[in-house]
């Protein structure tokens, strides 16, 4: 059932636990489906919605220019990703790419959006050190890494602009809800 959502007209998304889906940043200023901005810039980010599951799945993400049939010709750089829920950590982890195509970067930041019903997360890290956390979305979005607890189900997280072929390891520490009924 649609949905208004803070003015927009929002559509539920239904998702198997363990399901990894890649997502891109859209508003106003995006346009077309490379994340070119109004502006000129390029969104690079690479995005995941992970939905929390104890049994270990995975994804693998392929990226090209958006435009060309060059990724005919193996111009394609490939992400492997991993989540798993182990007792009280929830672990993503984004694997080192692989490949390479034009306007491909070699460094990005790395945003997770980890649903984890009915537990709480009280710290995030990435490859062991912990990201600051934020009280409010606008700080979040100021800061280059981080996480936000969106909503009660919804963490999200950001590793700050890191190489392309480094492995990143996000860890959330969760705890019961106790408020949950």
């Amino acid at each position: 059932m649609p949905l208004f959502v803070e003015g927009r007209y929002t559509l539920p998304l239904y998702a198997l636990a363990g399901a990894l889906i890649p997502e891109m940043h859209v508003d106003e200023d995006t346009l077309n489906i490379t994340g070119l901005r109004v502006d000129g810039s390029m969104d690079q980010d690479l995005a995941v919605r992970v939905f929390a599951r104890d049994r270990p799945t995975q994804f693998v993400l392929y990226e090209d220019d958006g435009w060309s049939k060059a990724y005919l010709n193996g111009q394609v750089r490939t992400t492997r990703m991993e989540q798993a829920l182990e007792g009280d950590i929830a672990r993503v982890t984004i694997f080192p790419g692989v490949g390479t195509y034009q306007g491909a970067p070699d460094e990005r930041n790395n945003r997770v959006g980890l649903v984890n019903r009915g537990r709480i997360v009280t710290e995030v890290s990435v490859n062991g050190v912990s990201l600051p956390h934020y009280d409010t979305l606008e700080q979040f979005n100021a800061a280059d890494a981080g996480w936000y607890m969106d909503v009660p189900r919804l963490v999200r997280a950001k590793s700050g602009v890191m190489p392309v072929k480094l492995t990143k390891a996000f860890s959330f520490f969760t705890e019961l809800d106790v408020n949950k009924k």
